[in-house]
């Protein structure tokens, strides 16, 4: 219309009792909330622009699934769920999506603010071993049954209150707070000794706290560099050593 292109959409918040579904077009490269841009290019580690959900909706919103032309360049869906265009950080999970059960993609490795917390259906979710970062708010405080860790040493990233004309407010890192859930995660891993200190008070993080264990796998693996790395469970480590590796010592 009168030859204008639109590229944004800002300031998602959905009403509507009857949408289900929303398509995203291949021209919509940005997706704003309160005039700042959820830079989904920024390096890992670097909360700019995340601390505010990436879409949100009434508590009468029957939104089931988010649709993603295949040519956008910047973002993404799968099976419903708006992600980036390379599967690394998981956007948005639909209100009333209809799965009680939900594993997040391998690829991910950063879930954003607030993107299960509307979930209203959701039973059950495993954050997977990829995922190093959960945005504040990420998971939902009710409803949810089952919450299966399959990291070590997973809190909340520092939440930064962003107000106009305020201050910068900075909150510690924390654990999700999930008082009617079962929570599972690795026997002897950090984030289940951090979970077990919590009841230590009268009202803990969750409902009950259960282990599970997983076979330790490791191996090296040559990167494009052409340097070898070392893997735990299909991780990459940070760690720079010796390993031995069929028979031979490498330097990592």
């Amino acid at each position: 219309m009168y030859g204008y292109k639109i590229t944004e959409i800002k300031e998602f918040y959905l009403f509507s009792k009857t949408v289900k579904s929303i398509r995203i077009p291949k021209e919509i490269t940005y997706i704003t909330h309160l005039g700042e841009y959820i830079d989904i290019d920024v390096e890992e580690g670097d909360h700019w622009g995340k601390e505010k959900p990436i879409i949100e909706c009434a508590d009468a919103c029957q939104l089931e699934e988010i649709v993603v032309d295949s040519e956008n360049p910047r973002y993404s869906s799968l099976d419903g769920v708006l992600f980036t265009k390379n599967h690394k950080r998981l956007l948005y999970y639909p209100h009333y999506k209809t799965t009680e059960k939900y594993i997040v993609p391998d690829t991910v490795s950063f879930i954003t603010t607030g993107a299960f917390a509307g979930a209203k259906k959701l039973k059950s979710l495993t954050i997977t071993p990829n995922v190093t970062e959960l945005g504040f708010n990420s998971i939902p405080k009710k409803g949810l049954e089952e919450l299966r860790f399959e990291n070590t040493h997973l809190p909340q990233y520092n939440y930064i209150d962003l107000e106009w004309e305020e201050e910068l407010r900075e909150y510690p890192k924390y654990l999700p707070d999930v008082v009617d859930t079962v929570v599972y995660c690795i026997e002897g891993s950090n984030l289940y000794k951090e979970y077990k200190k919590t009841f230590e008070y009268p009202e803990a993080c969750c409902k009950e706290l259960k282990t599970f264990t997983i076979p330790t796998t490791e191996t090296l693996k040559k990167g494009s560099d052409g340097k070898w790395y070392y893997y735990v469970n299909g991780i990459k480590s940070n760690e720079t050593t010796l390993v031995e590796h069929n028979g031979q010592w490498c330097y990592v």
